[in-house]
């Protein structure tokens, strides 16, 4: 008896407990790899300067009526300030922070007004992210507009440092609970199995968030270009839907290509079982040609 009899012999003996165990961890496996990344894009979206940067640019484009690149409201402060003698300007009224005609004329030459914008209001989304909807309010001495921050910063809020810790936290058990169960996964497969199983899962738990990803940064992509002003638009969905175009963009592009990597795993795992086995049945075949 060869090796390879030897090998069908002794799975053949294995009582089936041993096929249900494989079943059970590979259902582990699909559930806690999915959530596993689902969190590994949370933690990687709330990291401190890439969560100021998406909340800036949220309340940039929340509040910019002609769109993050017009210069129109710039211009007609800059025609204020001038007309009233004043130095700087006062944004948001309550709000104990203020832009300078010298700031004002950087944003005019700069070649992005995007950029200049989302740079002014990190100003707000700094302290957001550090102390939450707190620290957003302590930059008012105003107590109703103290408790109207608290009260309407919940979305942005999302986004800080303590999220940030929860998700790591969370990260790192789903990302053990997903090793433990791969392992014992491929232990309790057999043959080439213990490559296409493992890459069956990874293709299914990952492809319909590829797909889902993929559409929504295709979306926003086109959103972004076709997108009007602000105020004229209409309805409220499409202004909605023109802010998320314009903050989620390039962050839903890279967690999308993310998602095509581990879906490409996945496929390459598959294919290295299917190559594998030909190969096997290739040889055996041989041997047993006189």
């Amino acid at each position: 008896m060869n090796e390879i009899e030897k090998m069908a012999e002794d799975i053949k003996a294995k009582p089936s407990w041993y096929k249900d165990l494989k079943w059970v961890f590979g259902l582990v496996f699909f559930f806690s790899f999915g959530l596993t990344q689902l969190a590994y894009n949370f933690v990687w979206i709330t990291e401190e300067e890439r969560a100021i940067e998406v909340n800036a640019a949220l309340m940039a484009a929340s509040l910019s009526r002609g769109g993050l690149d017009d210069t129109s409201d710039i211009e007609e402060v800059r025609r204020m300030l001038v007309q009233s003698g004043e130095d700087r300007f006062q944004p948001i009224p309550g709000v104990d922070l203020f832009v300078t005609k010298d700031e004002i004329d950087a944003v005019l030459k700069s070649s992005s007004p995007r950029q200049a914008r989302i740079d002014f209001f990190k100003n707000f989304s700094r302290p957001l992210y550090k102390e939450g909807a707190e620290g957003l309010a302590s930059l008012s001495d105003d107590p109703k507009l103290k408790q109207q921050i608290l009260e309407g910063a919940g979305p942005l809020a999302v986004l800080s440092y303590r999220n940030h810790l929860l998700a790591r936290k969370i990260f790192a058990v789903l990302a053990v609970v997903s090793a433990i169960s791969l392992f014992f996964l491929v232990f309790f497969s057999r043959r080439f199995g213990r490559l296409s199983v493992p890459g069956v899962i990874i293709l299914i738990s990952t492809l319909p968030w590829f797909a889902l990803t993929a559409l929504l940064s295709f979306g926003f992509a086109k959103k972004v270009t076709e997108a009007k002003p602000i105020s004229e638009e209409t309805e409220s969905m499409n202004v909605v839907m023109n802010v998320a175009a314009n903050v989620l963009a390039d962050p839903m592009k890279t967690i999308s290509g993310r998602y095509l990597a581990v879906t490409l795993v996945g496929i390459g795992l598959i294919a290295m079982a299917i190559f594998g086995r030909a190969t096997l049945a290739i040889v055996r075949k041989i041997r047993r040609t006189p």
